[in-house]
């Protein structure tokens, strides 16, 4: 029997025009619109740009888009969102996305004067659709008392030299040496999940210096949702565990868990421990070596340079101790490395001691559940990766500073739009409980028809997809299948 090998032959066809890949990008947009995102921008929002083709409203409609689809740099909005993509612009009334050139015009026409104009947008529709009114999910501490936590936390982001204006030279962790800016953010953890407010800054801006900024917008918020200062745990790591910080918190009527900055203190305070005090076993991660905690009580603190009682803070004070495996930090040979791990001396254990201030109570927070509380911040650096790897803000998009600060704000009220998408429009779904980067890089890349039916738009799924066939069977949004299994 004779077995042929079909020949391969391309062509260009214009009959796509009713298609997308990003099939979602639709609900996504008309959950947008629905919640005046849109309508938003004239209202709050006045950039002065001339207009040729495109408005600037289009503009940043088309970078918004981009920001939902899976875009990493501004350069990829011509292959994600080209011309090719006739069927998803028309939904932003437009006959095609603009290019990439057109986008880097806009982040350019950006002026600092926008910057607190976006502010004022992304708040206002954080006051209006935020989850962090609903007290169900709010955390409860041990007294079963309801309480909303804010972290407040700083991310570097490292540019490619130092021809980005603003740019500045700081501590970037493993990239010492390097340039770029901090980003400092104040986000509600736990269950909710949105990002309440940021600020971009040169890299040598200390995490203290955008502290104020961030406090009076939390206290803001709770002003114009009707919550009570009093419900609000503020939640940060060491950068922010000094006596001025908890001053500050404590002036707006927070609460406060802290992370103690200076491990010489926590080195003093273990070294004034009676001997007949009791340190607890506290779980610390299945990853992670064992943890022991002692509640020290009340403890003043004072600072280092103001060592005057009228400068001194009185909270709760709670020390940390646990052991860890440090390496050589000396880079040895093939052969000593090989020795060193036959001898067993590769890596030795050493004592790391830390302390902790808040003014919560033992009743509120018992020393088994702190490191758990503490621990439970993941939620901002989730944020961070979901930032970086799901939003595309991983890189710098412009050498423009206000225009690089207008995007990360965007990309800020994106992960809140896409959020309120999933609880609302989702509800029950398996998209609900996806992260934003499943959400982005898997969910918006369904495949789509888009067809018009009088005013009605009809979005067509390929049924054999497996999220399209969990959808059929538990979103209400979704219409039988036609002509499918």
């Amino acid at each position: 029997m004779q077995h042929s090998t079909p020949s391969v032959r391309f062509q260009a066809t214009d009959s796509f025009d009713d298609l997308t890949t990003h099939g979602l990008l639709v609900a996504a947009h008309e959950h947008a619109r629905r919640l005046g995102f849109f309508s938003s921008l004239d209202r709050f929002v006045s950039l002065k740009m001339k207009t040729i083709d495109y408005s600037w409203q289009q503009k940043l409609q088309t970078l918004w888009a981009s920001i939902v689809v899976g875009c990493d740099h501004t350069v990829q909005i011509n292959d994600t969102l080209g011309a090719h993509e006739r069927a998803a612009a028309a939904l932003f009334g437009l006959e095609r996305f603009p290019d990439q050139s057109n986008v880097n015009r806009l982040l350019w026409a950006v002026t600092p004067e926008h910057l607190p104009q976006w502010r004022a947008l992304h708040l206002a529709l954080l006051v209006r659709y935020s989850r962090g009114k609903r007290r169900r999910l709010w955390a409860h501490l041990a007294n079963q008392q309801r309480v909303l936590f804010v972290d407040i936390d700083q991310r570097a982001l490292v540019v490619s030299s130092n021809q980005f204006e603003l740019c500045a030279k700081g501590h970037f962790g493993r990239k010492r040496g390097r340039w770029g800016y901090q980003l400092s953010l104040a986000f509600l953890g736990g269950r909710v999940g949105e990002v309440l407010d940021e600020s971009l800054d040169p890299g040598n801006t200390s995490a203290a210096t955008r502290l104020d900024d961030l406090l009076d917008r939390v206290l803001t918020y709770c002003k114009r949702t009707g919550i009570t200062p009093s419900s609000v745990v503020i939640r940060a790591d060491a950068l922010y565990g000094t006596v001025d910080i908890v001053e500050k918190i404590q002036a707006r009527g927070f609460h406060f868990l802290l992370k103690g900055i200076s491990r010489q203190r926590a080195a003093k305070l273990l070294s004034g421990v009676p001997d007949q005090s009791v340190f607890d076993r506290v779980e610390n991660g299945s990853q992670r070596e064992p943890a022991w905690m002692c509640d020290l009580g009340e403890r003043e603190h004072r600072h280092g340079r103001k060592a005057s009682a009228e400068h001194a803070v009185h909270c709760r004070t709670l020390l940390l101790v646990r052991h860890l495996w440090k390496t050589d930090p000396r880079r040895a040979g093939p052969k000593q490395r090989a020795r060193k791990m036959a001898d067993g001396r590769a890596r030795r254990r050493v004592r790391r001691v830390d302390y902790f201030v808040t003014d919560l109570e033992a009743r509120q927070l018992p020393i088994a559940r702190v490191l758990e509380t503490y621990h439970d911040r993941s939620t901002i650096e989730r944020y961070f990766y979901d930032e970086a790897y799901g939003l595309g803000a991983r890189q710098v998009r412009t050498k423009h500073f206000p225009g690089q600060a207008l995007f990360q704000f965007l990309v800020a009220t994106t992960n809140n739009l896409l959020r309120w998408m999933k609880h609302t429009l989702f509800k029950g779904t398996e998209i609900e409980h996806m992260g934003i980067c499943r959400l982005v890089h898997s969910a918006m890349q369904i495949p789509a028809r888009i067809r018009k039916l009088g005013k009605k738009i009809i979005v067509e799924f390929p049924a054999r997809h497996h999220l399209v066939a969990a959808l059929s069977r538990s979103w209400p949004e979704m219409l039988p299948s036609v002509g499918g299994t």
